[in-house]
């Protein structure tokens, strides 16, 4: 029992749970169509994220504890914990730049989607009209044939 609490206290492990979790819930909301593609994106989106963050749950909470030790002028660090340091931010710097690249990838998939939306939208719009067009075209005939019926 300690061995399956210690691999589960893994933050690998918990990303992994966290972000299968929320893909699992995302494709069962698409597969019942109960979300849209955007927020599909947005959903797998998160999930990637959040996955990052808590498998770099150190780096990430080792930034914040710099930002906040920075505001307050805490203690000066030693040559190892600045080489930590270092290296956190490196990695930090690294995770948000895939960050920024996974960003803008979502933002075109979503502009692209959102034209081809535009699309369908006026292809619908002039598919509409069209058959309104020909059902009074329909009306009129219904009407003069009826005149001509009325007429013998």
């Amino acid at each position: 029992m300690e061995d399956l609490y210690n691999s589960l206290s893994n933050p690998n492990v918990i990303a992994l749970i966290v972000s299968s979790a929320i893909f699992i819930v995302t494709v069962a909301l698409i597969s019942f169509r109960l979300i849209n593609f955007v927020i599909t994106c947005v959903l797998l989106f998160f999930a990637i994220a959040s996955g990052l963050a808590i498998a770099n749950n150190d780096i990430v909470r080792g930034y914040f504890n710099k930002q906040h030790n920075s505001s307050d002028q805490a203690t000066p660090t030693t040559k190892d914990s600045k080489q930590l340091s270092d290296a956190s931010e490196s990695k930090l710097e690294a995770i948000r730049e895939r960050l920024e690249i996974m960003f803008q990838q979502l933002v075109e998939v979503l502009s692209n989607h959102a034209s081809d939306h535009k699309e369908e939208q006026e292809k619908a719009q002039h598919l509409k009209t069209t058959i309104e067009n020909v059902l009074d075209e329909l009306d009129q005939q219904k009407i003069q044939l009826q005149e001509l019926l009325e007429e013998q």
